[in-house]
């Protein structure tokens, strides 16, 4: 992640389709900010909850042994 902001709905356009070889189920939409494109990400859909499960597993291994706990 770069940067956080607001985007009106008029900046806002349906996911695109990039053929049928790709996932996309995890892009909700595409937004244009200045001369930039933006892809908006459904959070829910990017990470499995194993995969969120498996993160805060390891974050929290890291941390025990950091001695940070």
């Amino acid at each position: 992640m770069q940067e956080v902001f607001e985007l009106e709905g008029d900046q806002i356009e349906p996911a695109p389709r990039i053929g049928t070889h790709l996932r996309t189920e995890f892009i909700r939409g595409m937004g244009k900010r200045d001369d930039r494109f933006i892809i908006i990400l459904d959070i829910d859909k990017v990470f499995s909850a194993e995969e969120i499960t498996s993160v805060h597993e390891v974050t929290g291994e890291d941390e025990r042994l950091a001695g940070n706990e």
